[in-house]
């Protein structure tokens, strides 16, 4: 009897509606994130965090030019698409001042919903690109290289309200880096 009961009540579940989860509406999260502006020149003050060290950091921009210090680390670079800590270095998919402020969604092929997650697909070259929004706030850029199978992963914490990201993770083959900003000063020279 308790069987009985047990398959009778498995069943009943098994056959109710799933509460829908609402997927962010495409128009709202193109006007959200298409005005996105990234400053032609700031600095930028926070950590970056590799592995288990956590280090102060400063990066400036003007024009097309990048500086970067992080506190204890000799040999330090940034290119407009990699990052170079000591003798590590870290391909970024986008220049890292439009990772900072979210200006990811540009050239999209279409969009689809997911599990109430609205996503962007991207296709350059031997490139995809997947853009995750989450109630219509930037949370994954995926970075996916169609040859060889090799991906970035990059994603993104609160959104400050003067446009910035608190947190930007990077991922590739298991290793990575994250920078925690604490303050941007834009407009500088």
């Amino acid at each position: 009897m308790i069987k009985i009961l047990a398959l009778t009540v498995l069943l009943f579940l098994s056959c109710a509606p799933k509460p829908e989860r609402k997927c962010p509406p495409k128009d709202a999260v193109l006007s959200a994130y298409s005005n996105n502006e990234v400053p032609e020149s700031f600095v930028v003050y926070g950590k970056v965090k590799y592995g288990p060290l956590k280090k102060p950091f400063m990066l400036a921009k003007s024009g097309d030019s990048y500086r970067i210090k992080v506190a204890g680390v000799k040999k330090v670079s940034l290119s407009e698409n990699k990052l170079c800590l000591e003798e590590k270095c870290y391909l970024l998919p986008l220049p890292v001042d439009r990772l900072l402020f979210g200006k990811v969604l540009e050239g999209y092929s279409y969009s689809f919903c997911s599990g109430g997650q609205r996503v962007f697909k991207i296709k350059g070259g031997v490139y995809e690109s997947l853009v995750t929004y989450v109630n219509t706030n930037l949370r994954e850029l995926q970075v996916v290289n169609l040859r060889n199978r090799k991906s970035i992963r990059v994603t993104f914490g609160d959104r400050d309200e003067r446009g910035f990201y608190r947190e930007v993770s990077f991922e590739s083959e298991g290793e990575g880096f994250d920078l925690i900003v604490e303050e941007v000063k834009s407009d500088v020279s």
